[in-house]
């Protein structure tokens, strides 16, 4: 099975420029580890060169999949994150970190009059993430030195906790956070997507990629289980309230057959007296190196009632014979076909074509990582369904989704003054 809701997972790209392999100062001492994600080259040297002389470590990446990278084998003390005019890539950026929990500091810069800058960093507060005020480029060597000035590695040089993904289902240290999936058509709620979240009674948050890293098959379906589980719980719990969004769990389509699903299904409907309403997320790619056993599971996956979506969808791995083979019942358009939707001709032809190839399929297209309302208007006259991302709501806990809920149907029946 999957990660439940992880990081993206783009492909590897280099560091636009790395220095100082080691760690540590040349007296021993431990040196603050600090990423950086620059658009222009100019200022990257500047930038590494101030960090070096703050007796930090630099990493500097020319753009946010450097970075996510990255963080896959680093947790920085610091990031500092360009933001440019259009701001794509650094909600990108901003999505990954969050999807971590990245618990270090966060420092947003740009050049003058880029009106991108304030929303990101509502964002990223929105998100948890310790932001700090915005700095204006070109950068000045005294501003950057105050910044760095009390920055210590606190972060890169924390012990992580040593335990297992089971131990941590066992002990209740798992939760599911939801985010919600909204028509673009009636803007009303129509799905979630869980995303897990770790919280160790001693280290509190545990960045999710840091308990799944190294998890066995069996430890992986215990997971999937227990988000069927709580997953039925918060279905139940949305149905007091007159909703029955759909609810995506991510698996593979070996973790599908490992689970016990039919018991799964049958249990839940007569304890409930209804259809459960889960869409099992899994890869474009997972399901391109498994075409061989397409058409049996095919045949086991619509007798038990299993709806499959197509995650991070992009058209290049998966013929459409292939798709044929399974109940698919979204096409989940990858945030990078979405990013330039609006901006871009080229981008927003790919983006209607694999919404029209959704709709042949009689499936829902879903836009992952909407981020700003230009691409959802685009995405809307595409004929996409449905939208997903910053722009509609991150991920919370089942209770704050509660309350969202009941706090705006309480504002919709009031008055409105004339």
């Amino acid at each position: 099975m999957s990660n439940v809701a992880t990081s993206p997972r783009p492909s590897a790209q280099p560091p636009e420029v790395s220095f100082s392999e080691s760690h540590a100062t040349a007296g021993g001492a431990q040196r603050a580890l600090v990423f950086a994600v620059k658009s222009d080259r100019a200022n990257a040297a500047t930038l590494m060169t101030i960090i070096d002389g703050s007796r930090a470590k630099c990493e500097i990446f020319s753009n946010s999949a450097g970075l996510v990278n990255a963080m896959s084998r680093a947790s920085p003390d610091m990031i500092f994150l360009d933001v440019c005019t259009e701001g794509t890539d650094a909600v990108e950026a901003l999505h990954a970190l969050s999807q971590c929990a990245y618990p270090g500091m966060l420092q947003l810069m740009s050049n003058p009059g880029v009106l991108m800058v304030e929303p990101l960093r509502q964002l990223a507060r929105l998100q948890s993430l310790q932001v700090m005020p915005p700095l204006l480029k070109p950068l000045e060597m005294s501003v950057i030195k105050s910044v760095m000035k009390d920055l210590r590695p606190v972060v890169s040089q924390a012990p992580l906790p040593q335990f297992h993904l089971e131990e941590a289902i066992r002990n209740g240290w798992v939760q599911f956070w939801y985010q919600p999936k909204i028509s673009l058509r009636s803007k009303t709620l129509v799905g979630m997507e869980t995303f897990v979240r770790v919280f160790h009674p001693h280290k509190e948050l545990v960045p999710p990629s840091t308990v799944l890293k190294n998890a066995d098959e069996r430890a992986l379906t215990a997971l999937a289980h227990h988000a069927l589980t709580e997953t039925g719980i918060a279905s139940a719990r949305l149905s007091e309230l007159g909703l029955n969004p759909t609810i995506a769990v991510n698996v593979t389509l070996k973790g599908l057959r490992t689970l016990p699903v039919a018991r799964i299904f049958r249990d839940y409907v007569a304890k409930t007296g209804r259809q459960p309403q889960w869409i099992f997320d899994v890869s474009e790619e997972d399901i391109a190196n498994n075409r061989a056993d397409h058409k049996d599971l095919n045949a086991v996956f619509r007798s038990i009632g299993i709806r499959l979506a197509v995650d991070n969808f992009n058209g290049k791995l998966l013929p459409r014979a292939a798709l044929l083979d399974l109940p698919i019942t979204e096409i989940k358009l990858s945030p990078a076909a979405v990013a330039h939707c609006a901006t871009r001709p080229d981008e927003a032809a790919t983006c209607k074509a694999l919404i029209n190839l959704a709709h042949e399929l009689k499936s829902t297209a879903v836009a992952i990582g909407v981020e700003t309302v230009a691409q959802s208007l685009a995405l809307e006259r595409l004929g996409c369904d449905v939208g997903q991302g910053f722009l509609f709501g991150h991920p919370l806990p089942l209770e704050q989704i509660i309350n969202i809920i009941r706090q705006r149907s309480v504002s919709a029946k009031q008055p409105r003054a004339s």
